[in-house]
């Protein structure tokens, strides 16, 4: 119990001096600390609808800023599940797009008494699949030039864990999950790449229809991928 409360406070006062016990705690305390005077304060909403807005911001802003796609129509329909999503088309060619789609933590179930307790939604998985089909029939009735479709699951939370799986087998199109820290990565170290995702994921894609692949950190497995020159070693033939 006291490394519990040493580990949500970490800091501490012993006589006229404040004590760090527990250095790699203080950015998650913080967190909590804000999270909890919004609880408190009866702000939970407003919090929420802030960092939305920040988190859509920064999404929209490594797609233009750094891997200069345009944001391509049409406004896409409205989901006919009470789901707010953050989403967009950006156009990688003219056959092309890459559809960002994110989710955040609303904070419902957030248990000040319990800050490290995951985040669970469970009906994220299916409402993603459900969005696809929804949203792809819509892109083949109003862009019938586009061939090809990218999905990026954007998920970004406070800092709670959260596990996330989904059925491959009933995903409607390419998908591949980033946070949106990894998503700024990516693009600042392909900058001005349009294809940078749908290279990177197709690659991924190459691989698993061949290989088991060890689970490893996403950032580590695109450096990985990037130190043998946009490829994988059991990977030979280039992309077409």
């Amino acid at each position: 119990m006291t490394v519990l409360v040493y580990t949500r406070k970490p800091i501490v006062k012993l006589g006229n001096k404040y004590v760090v016990l527990v250095p790699g705690r203080l950015i998650t305390a913080n967190i909590h600390r804000i999270l909890s005077l919004a609880v408190d304060h009866g702000a939970r909403s407003e919090l929420v609808e802030g960092y939305r807005a920040a988190t859509w911001d920064n999404v929209q802003s490594s797609f233009k800023t750094t891997l200069h796609a345009s944001y391509s129509e049409p406004v896409l329909l409205e989901t006919k599940q009470h789901f707010k999503w953050l989403e967009r088309c950006y156009e990688l060619t003219q056959t092309s797009l890459c559809m960002p789609n994110t989710s955040l933590d609303d904070l419902k179930d957030y248990d000040v008494d319990k800050p490290f307790s995951d985040w669970v939604n469970k009906k994220l998985p299916k409402l993603i699949i459900d969005r696809q089909e929804q949203t792809l029939k819509h892109i083949s009735q109003e862009l019938p030039h586009i061939n090809n479709v990218v999905w990026l699951v954007i998920i970004q939370g406070y800092g709670r864990p959260f596990q996330f799986t989904i059925d491959a087998s009933k995903l409607k199109c390419p998908t591949i999950e980033l946070s949106v820290a990894e998503l700024e990565v990516l693009g600042y170290s392909e900058h001005g790449d349009q294809l940078a995702i749908w290279k990177y994921l197709k690659r991924k894609l190459q691989v698993r229809e061949k290989y088991s692949v060890q689970q490893q950190a996403r950032l580590m497995k695109f450096e990985f991928y990037r130190s043998f020159k946009h490829s994988y070693p059991v990977l030979t033939k280039s992309l077409e």
